[in-house]
C-alpha cells in the first residue's frame, strides 16, 4: 500500500511561505483583521530527477482574513504552462484549527472535502470524468486537538519551536485526504544543517508506525536561522503527480522552494 501523506497534503503539504513575525503579528482580543487584499505566497516545486533550473510546477496560495476571524488559505499548484494541476481551500480559525478543507487533484480527478462538525471529521470523496462523478466514498472519524492537515505543518513547527529545538518530539495525527483516515506522525529537529551553503534549522516529519515509515521518506523543513525564522525549503513528498511516461501518477519525490521578493 502507499501512503501519500502529501495527498491531503502534503494536499497541499504545503507550508505558508510567508515569514514568522508576518504569521504572527500581534492583533487585538476578538477583533481579527479584515485584508482587503489577500497576502500572496509563491513557490516553485522541482523533482529530485529533475537536474536543470526550470521548475516542473509552480505555486501560489492567497490568504484572506475573513470578518468572522477566520482565515481562507486558496492555493493552487500549477503546471509550467500555467494549466492548473492542484487545487485546494483551506479554512482555519484564529487559533490554527480547521474548519474545513477541499481540494481538487485534476491530475487523477479526484476531489475530497472535510469538515470538522464537533467532535467529528466528516470526509468525502469524488471520483469524475469530464466534471462527471463516476463515484463517492464517504468516511466519518473522531476528531481531537493535535489532528491537522499538511498545510498547517510550518504554524505548528514554529509554535513549537522552543520545544522542538529542545529534543522535545511533537506527535499528532494528520489527517491524509487520499486514504479518507488519519496517521500518526512525529515532528522532530535535527539541528542546524548545511542547505546551499548556509546552516539553517532543519526538522523531519516522520510517520511513526514502523511499517509506514519503510513506505513514505521522511519530509524535511529548513528554516532561515534569523528572528524571522523564514521557510527556505521543503524536501520529500510533495502534493502533485509526476509524469510517468503515460500518464500523470506517482509519487512525486522533490523540493518545494518559496520564492521572496
Amino acid at each position: 500500500m502507499q501512503i501519500q501523506i502529501n495527498s491531503l497534503f502534503i494536499g497541499a503539504l504545503f507550508c505558508y511561505a510567508s515569514s514568522y513575525a508576518a504569521t504572527h503579528a500581534s492583533k487585538p482580543s476578538g477583533q481579527p483583521s479584515v485584508s482587503k487584499q489577500p497576502s500572496v505566497s509563491k513557490a516553485v516545486l522541482f523533482e529530485n530527477k529533475n537536474k536543470t533550473d526550470k521548475p516542473d510546477f509552480t505555486f501560489e496560495k492567497k490568504d484572506t482574513k475573513n470578518a468572522d476571524g477566520t482565515t481562507t488559505q486558496d492555493s493552487v499548484f500549477r503546471y509550467p504552462d500555467g494549466r492548473a494541476a492542484f487545487t485546494e481551500t483551506l479554512v482555519l480559525t484564529a487559533d490554527n484549527k480547521i474548519v474545513s478543507y477541499f481540494y481538487d487533484q485534476k491530475q487523477i480527478s479526484q476531489r475530497i472535502w472535510l469538515a470538522i462538525d464537533g467532535k467529528v471529521i466528516k470526509l468525502k470523496k469524488e471520483w469524475y470524468e469530464a466534471e462527471k462523478v463516476t463515484k463517492t466514498q464517504e468516511e466519518i472519524e473522531e476528531y481531537k486537538e493535535n489532528y491537522y492537515v499538511g498545510p498547517q505543518l510550518q504554524d505548528v513547527t514554529l509554535k513549537r519551536w522552543a520545544s522542538l529545538t529542545q529534543g522535545k518530539n511533537y506527535k499528532f495525527k494528520l489527517i491524509v485526504m487520499e486514504h479518507l483516515d488519519t496517521f500518526s506522525f512525529e515532528l522532530e529537529y535535527d539541528g542546524m544543517k548545511d542547505l546551499n551553503g548556509k546552516m539553517v534549522h532543519r526538522f523531519s516529519l516522520y510517520p511513526r508506525s514502523f511499517f509506514i515509515k519503510l513506505l513514505v521518506s521522511p519530509i524535511r523543513f529548513f528554516f532561515e536561522n534569523t528572528p524571522e525564522r523564514k521557510l527556505l525549503e521543503v524536501q520529500g513528498t510533495l502534493p502533485v503527480k509526476p509524469w510517468n511516461g503515460k500518464e500523470w501518477d506517482g509519487i512525486f519525490e522533490g523540493t518545494m522552494r518559496p520564492t521572496y521578493k
